[in-house]
């Protein structure tokens, strides 16, 4: 069963390096909110996907600005350290899941 954390993009903004080594665990999933509602899913990436790349240094404070481009319909983000993509950023949307009790 996959693991799955929530957090706001204020969040975001200032634990970017942590909720990055969050996302990167193997079935392990990271849903960025904002105004409680999913805009974003972080997840480890898997090999021979492409996309913007982003390294986690430039994400800390600009989480807004990504994932608003995002929301506008732009391709998906490619989270780096050390140079090597680690996680991916996805859009996503109310739809995409549901939370059963």
């Amino acid at each position: 069963m996959a693991g799955v954390t929530f957090a706001t993009i204020s969040e975001l903004d200032k634990q970017a390096t942590g909720l990055v080594k969050v996302a990167e665990k193997p079935r392990s999933q990271l849903v960025i909110t904002k105004r409680g509602k999913p805009v974003g899913l972080m997840r480890k990436v898997v090999g021979g996907e492409r996309g913007r790349t982003e390294t986690v240094s430039n994400m800390k404070n600009r989480a807004n600005e990504l994932l608003s481009s995002l929301e506008r319909g732009g391709s998906q983000i490619i989270i780096t350290r050390n140079g090597l993509p680690v996680v991916v950023l996805k859009k996503i949307s109310n739809e995409a899941f549901s939370i059963k009790e």
